[in-house]
């Protein structure tokens, strides 16, 4: 029920904001919903498939601060988000406290980030909420911390202002030792959508093939330590991560509405609406995609899709308001109505594959109920994962 009510007051104010252009109250119930997507994350209780582990650290693996070393954790081992562990471990804080500093975090940036770059912004919140609010939220934390401050990363990048993108690069790095290739992806700054960019895309798809067939001659891409060593050999042996087992019919419901709609809602905006601030983002929407396009034939490349699905969040939303107020010739309400219909196709694909992971997020459980799905936790103990005590929260 939470996630419906949010989900229609997100319709509300997209209409109202976005398709009609109203102005009254629009920066408050910005922050309203700011606030709204901070709680829920922060407050949750035992929800993503990798909050137990992250539990478990919490209160058995990371030290205090009078015993925490950065020798115990080098560039590899995500020291920052240690140390964020840490400080509220000392101050006799529980876990929770992070997942609310981190919710706080992660949000605050991204809502920055998308009002900086799209008009549309209670739209871009449906699609955050609907494509990566959970899995940046409550699923990968020391990912999301990184993808976060990569998104400043590249838009200093592109301004060429080198010394402060690298250095925000660096940053990343050390709460994700996955940010390590981000420093070389400005080599493919030079993608657009164009004959040279859809072969790219195309070349992407043998290249996952190939290194499906022989990842451990890759192995050294993501060897910058030895910690990081030992997860790229892990995941070589998982076939989880190494080859997709789908046929079409599993590649039609995972991938290609991602794609497709993708590349529609890029080619829109440099066909239909030029002057759009959006292009300045065109090469990351392209790289994007390139990893998603990986992503086919080598599952561990949705790591790095991670990093540009915000990307793809604003173009899907410039695409539903710009088109129905500009190429629709029929009153707002029903032009509204028309595009939900024109992108319901992506919403039921999509939603059919996360329906596997839902249990892992619905029912919401916050920490002031603590109520326990039994589902959950039985996927929790699942594979030897760690189940943390019902004092632990």
């Amino acid at each position: 029920m939470l996630y419906a009510l949010i989900f229609i007051l997100l319709i509300y104010l997209s209409f109202r904001y976005d398709m009609m252009d109203s102005k009254v109250n629009k920066d408050f119930w910005y922050v309203v919903m700011l606030i709204i997507f901070i709680l829920v994350a922060g407050l949750r209780y035992r929800l993503g498939e990798d909050t137990p582990n992250y539990i478990h650290s919490f209160y058995h693996l990371h030290p205090t601060l009078d015993k925490f070393s950065f020798e115990d954790y080098p560039i590899g081992k995500d020291p920052l988000w240690a140390l964020l562990n840490s400080i509220v471990k000392s101050l006799g804080g529980r876990f929770y406290h992070v997942q609310l500093i981190h919710a706080t975090f992660i949000n605050i940036l991204l809502f920055k980030y998308i009002k900086k770059h799209s008009s549309y912004i209670f739209t871009c919140l449906i699609f955050y909420a609907f494509c990566c609010y959970t899995n940046y939220n409550m699923q990968i934390m020391r990912g999301s911390l990184s993808v976060v401050l990569c998104l400043y990363a590249n838009d200093y990048i592109l301004e060429k202002k080198w010394v402060k993108g690298y250095l925000l690069f660096l940053v990343a790095l050390l709460c994700h030792a996955q940010t390590i290739l981000m420093f070389f992806l400005p080599l493919l700054f030079f993608i657009r959508l164009d004959l040279k960019g859809l072969l790219i895309l195309i070349v992407s798809f043998f290249v996952g093939i190939i290194i499906q067939e022989q990842l451990g001659d890759y192995l050294f891409l993501l060897e910058a330590s030895e910690d990081m060593a030992k997860k790229a050999q892990m995941y070589s042996e998982l076939e989880e991560y190494g080859g997709q087992a789908g046929n079409f019919n599993f590649m039609l419901v995972r991938f290609i509405p991602d794609i497709v709609y993708t590349l529609v809602a890029l080619w829109f905006v440099k066909q239909k609406n030029k002057i759009s601030s959006l292009l300045f983002l065109e090469p990351l929407v392209m790289i994007g995609l390139v990893f998603l396009v990986l992503q086919i034939n080598l599952q561990i490349a949705y790591r790095f899709v991670d990093y540009y699905r915000i990307y793809f969040v604003m173009f899907f939303s410039e695409l539903f308001i710009a088109f129905a107020k500009k190429n629709i010739k029929m009153p707002k309400e029903t032009a509204y109505v028309v595009m939900i219909a024109i992108f319901l196709p992506y919403f039921s694909l999509m939603s059919y594959w996360r329906a596997a992971v839902f249990e892992q997020y619905y029912p919401y459980s916050s920490v002031f109920d603590m109520e326990k799905s039994p589902k959950r936790e039985i996927l929790y103990m699942k594979d030897d994962r760690w189940g943390p005590r019902s004092d632990e929260f």
